[in-house]
């Protein structure tokens, strides 16, 4: 997997030399799944991937999470939008950290 990602960043750079589609989310609340995640974020465009990182022995959420767009603008939007958003309102939640993926 990890050396399919470096391929794709080898043919698909922006003009930084770095792939925009990818995005890192952090303070993802720990209640959440994969599927809420994916589903928190699939109005913003196609999902071609995604992680929840899971805690390997209790299988409990470790608060964060990739999600990989097909587009540049599908994950710019949702970063825009996404970044410092409460989508879950001001009950003991920090805000979600989005940021393109290094």
């Amino acid at each position: 997997k990890i050396a399919e990602d470096k391929q794709v960043q080898q043919r698909a750079p922006s003009s930084s030399g770095m792939v925009r589609t990818k995005l890192f989310v952090g303070c993802v609340p720990y209640v959440l799944s994969h599927e809420d995640v994916v589903n928190l974020f699939s109005p913003f465009g196609e999902i071609v991937d995604s992680k929840l990182f899971l805690d390997k022995s209790s299988g409990a959420s470790r608060g964060a999470a990739f999600v990989k767009f097909a587009t540049e603008e599908s994950a710019a939007t949702a970063m825009a939008t996404m970044n410092g958003a409460r989508p879950f309102g001001n009950e003991g939640w920090s805000p979600l950290r989005v940021s393109v993926a290094r």
